[in-house]
């Protein structure tokens, strides 16, 4: 009897993966919040402050310009103002004004400084520049200086000029404006010393 060749063996099927089953679709979204990571906000405060400290300046550069004017003109259209009532006070206007020139001259001088400062401090505040921080700070001290010097010069205006008015317009020619001027600026200073606002500075 003869035996029968062998016959090669069938090559191996691979197996086959095993499949996964598919998910099954939610009804509704989950209701169980999952863990989130903190989301991290822009602060928004040096948007309006450096707006404000812009129109503050340009306000203060032309405040400043004015004065520098008066400085070297002696007011001569205030001399025009007041010569049909009486000729003898345009003379005496205009001395009162040449005498406090110089006090002029210097505030004006310090007022557009401090415009200069305040308008590329404001710029760089809402662009985020840390720098800005320096620069106002030292617009704030420039501005405050300066608006004292001018206060004080037009009290002494107000004080040789008597045909104006009394105490009262004084103090409502120095020490208002005065006032009024260094509001901004203290603030820029008290706000920029707060712990919360270095540290979002310090993030620039």
């Amino acid at each position: 009897m003869t035996n029968a060749p062998d016959t090669p063996d069938p090559p191996a099927t691979p197996p086959t993966p095993p499949i996964s089953p598919t998910p099954p679709i939610p009804a509704a979204p989950p209701v169980i919040p999952g863990q989130i990571g903190p989301i991290e906000r822009r602060p928004v405060w040096p948007i309006p402050i450096g707006i404000i400290v812009i129109v503050f300046s340009a306000w203060t550069l032309l405040s400043g310009s004015m004065a520098v004017i008066q400085g070297f003109t002696g007011l001569p259209f205030m001399a025009i103002w007041f010569s049909p009532r009486n000729p003898g006070v345009s003379e005496t206007i205009t001395q009162i004004y040449t005498d406090l020139a110089p006090g002029y001259l210097v505030s004006g001088a310090c007022l557009m400084i401090a415009a200069a400062l305040g308008l590329t401090g404001g710029i760089a505040l809402l662009c985020r520049e840390r720098w800005c921080i320096l620069t106002l700070r030292l617009w704030a001290v420039v501005k405050i200086l300066s608006g004292a010097v001018y206060a004080v010069t037009e009290a002494m205006v107000q004080t040789r000029l008597m045909i104006t008015g009394t105490q009262l317009m004084v103090i409502f020619e120095g020490a208002v404006p005065f006032i009024f001027g260094a509001a901004l600026p203290i603030f820029v200073l008290i706000w920029f010393a707060r712990p919360s606002i270095r540290a979002d500075c310090g993030k620039w």
